[in-house]
């Protein structure tokens, strides 16, 4: 039991991480772009701009929204799931391959290159 509370207790810790660094991520998007959701914080900067339909901002800030919603009810469900009575191996095995998997689609939806492969293999299929 003492190792599935510690992949539990792991796991919880890098999909935590990732949800506090994931505003840091929109943020330094949204400066580097200078595209902003309102006049405050674009006031002051050369070039700024408020736009709400910027698509790679959109797409990090929607990223950003469906880990919250999903990783915390994730979160107490491995806790749940290691202390049911599983096996070791399986409840390792399910939790660490659902973490990869969510992290995994923060890639996907963060990085541009990754997108723009994506892109140009999809056109390249049409």
């Amino acid at each position: 039991a003492y190792i599935k509370v510690v992949a539990a207790v792991w796991w919880s810790t890098i999909l935590l991480l990732k949800l506090a660094t994931f505003p840091l991520i929109v943020g330094s998007t949204r400066m580097r772009r200078k595209v902003f959701a309102n006049d405050e914080d674009a006031g002051g900067r050369e070039g700024a701009q408020v736009k709400y339909t910027d698509v790679v901002i959109e797409r990090r800030r929607r990223a950003h929204l469906n880990d919250m919603e999903n990783i915390i009810p994730f979160i107490g469900l491995i806790f749940i799931y290691a202390i049911s009575g599983a096996g070791n191996a399986g409840c390792v095995t399910l939790v660490s391959q659902i973490s990869l998997l969510l992290e995994l689609f923060t890639l996907w939806s963060t990085l541009e290159q990754f997108v723009n492969l994506v892109e140009l293999l999809h056109g390249l299929l049409d």
